[in-house]
């Protein structure tokens, strides 16, 4: 095996707009943002006794990851394991807070560099090792020196990073290392071919992408569950820096999920979710019926650990909450809420009300006053930002509709854009 390189350039990934060119920008900066986090993994039920995926979770450090080991037995869980045990303790020890763009992608290189050396190490001591390896996705969030959200993705192996915004755009950031970009070296015309690859049902209707033949795609197709990169073998990682949306979620995936769904039954199992609780438990939950079934039923249905992380950035709320005067004092009883958010003239006044609430109880849990203030901030964030009719409808039933609250956010959210 190759000890692996690590020279890849970073790939600038934004949306609708030309790439931003940050060389000469070294200035530190601190993210204001708040991370949101679900986070799921479950094991294969073919060795239901051990989890060959690692997630990687450090809200502090606002850095979250997939590692999706491979190589035998024992090897593929040692392998994640030790990645992502290597990351955490590179990203703790050096001083990611603060850091500038270009420290940040060094210091995610060097995380993946140390852990690639530290699963080499493990295969000289242990020669039943020799094979193991895994793929590896990181994500880091930060802020720019003008405010704009944006995200560092260090990428090995077929672990995916997507982006996700209402009412239905499911963008797929990282490229896959696998047969296909071994032999297709132009980055387009392989992300179109992943994405064909990523809507194949039925492998009889193959057809000819980008000027590649038929029968080179049905190679790819058949060999699609091949990694041609990964930590511990052939790493080359792949660097992406962008701008994200207030709202927008990261999505990060390992295999059992987005090889066991098409990238639009992803799609629906997404819209139809409410939170990030249901987009993780969603998205398991249907790549694990397709696993069920044979090929025969399904050409995609695989038996394979599954994991999702799902993050977003929200505002940042004020440590203390509201107070209110004598005269204006937290409503107490159910009626005495009710008649404190109908007189709400103002979405500053509808916030302070909902400040003084304990807990409001909806139709599956209780809120409390904190967690509805971040909600509407977030609603009020994309309103702002653009967000359409539809979109607007579906957001509002993150809010219960007790007491008339969802009605009274609605109103008050369409008077400010008048």
């Amino acid at each position: 095996m190759s000890n692996g390189h690590f020279e890849n350039p970073p790939e600038q990934f934004p949306r609708g707009a030309p790439p931003q060119e940050r060389e000469g920008s070294e200035e530190s900066f601190e993210s204001a943002s708040n991370i949101e986090f679900s986070v799921g993994t479950i094991a294969s039920e073919e060795h239901p006794e051990r989890n060959e995926d690692a997630v990687l979770s450090m809200p502090d450090e606002k850095v979250f990851g997939v590692f999706d080991g491979m190589g035998g037995r024992e090897g593929g869980q040692e392998a994640s394991k030790i990645a992502e045990e290597t990351v955490r303790k590179i990203l703790e020890q050096r001083e990611i807070k603060g850091s500038s763009p270009k420290e940040i992608e060094e210091m995610l290189r060097e995380a993946l560099h140390q852990a690639h050396l530290e699963i080499r190490k493990s295969q000289e001591r242990n020669q039943e090792l020799s094979e193991m390896g895994t793929t590896a996705s990181i994500v880091k969030f930060w802020e720019d020196e003008k405010g704009q959200r944006r995200i560092t993705i260090a990428n090995v192996g077929d672990s995916r990073v997507y982006r996700y915004s209402l009412p239905e755009s499911l963008e797929k950031i990282t490229l896959d290392h696998d047969v296909a970009s071994a032999s297709i070296k132009d980055k387009e015309t392989l992300r179109e071919i992943q994405a064909a690859l990523d809507n194949i049902k039925n492998p009889n209707e193959i057809t000819a992408i980008a000027g590649v033949p038929a029968s080179e795609i049905e190679k790819f197709w058949k060999l699609r569950n091949q990694v041609t990169g990964m930590l511990g073998g052939s790493a080359k990682p792949r660097i992406y820096s962008l701008v994200i949306e207030q709202g927008e979620r990261i999505i990060i995936t390992s295999d059992g999920i987005h090889g066991n769904l098409t990238h639009q039954e992803m799609v629906e199992v997404l819209h139809k979710a409410n939170t990030k609780e249901e987009m993780v438990a969603g998205l398991i939950q249907r790549a694990r019926e397709i696993s069920r079934m044979n090929t025969r039923e399904n050409p995609r249905a695989k038996k394979d650990d599954m994991s999702v992380v799902v993050c977003e950035t929200s505002p940042t709320l004020p440590e203390k909450k509201v107070s209110f005067p004598e005269k204006l004092r937290a409503p107490e009883s159910g009626e005495e809420i009710v008649a404190a958010i109908s007189r709400a003239e103002s979405l500053g006044d509808l916030l302070d009300v909902i400040g003084g609430i304990e807990d409001l109880q909806g139709t599956n849990k209780f809120y409390n006053g904190e967690e509805l203030i971040r909600v509407i901030l977030d609603i009020g964030g994309r309103v702002r930002d653009g967000l359409g009719e539809e979109g607007f409808k579906k957001e509002l039933r993150r809010i219960p509709r007790t007491s008339g609250l969802r009605d009274k956010v609605e109103e008050l959210l369409k008077s400010q854009l008048q």
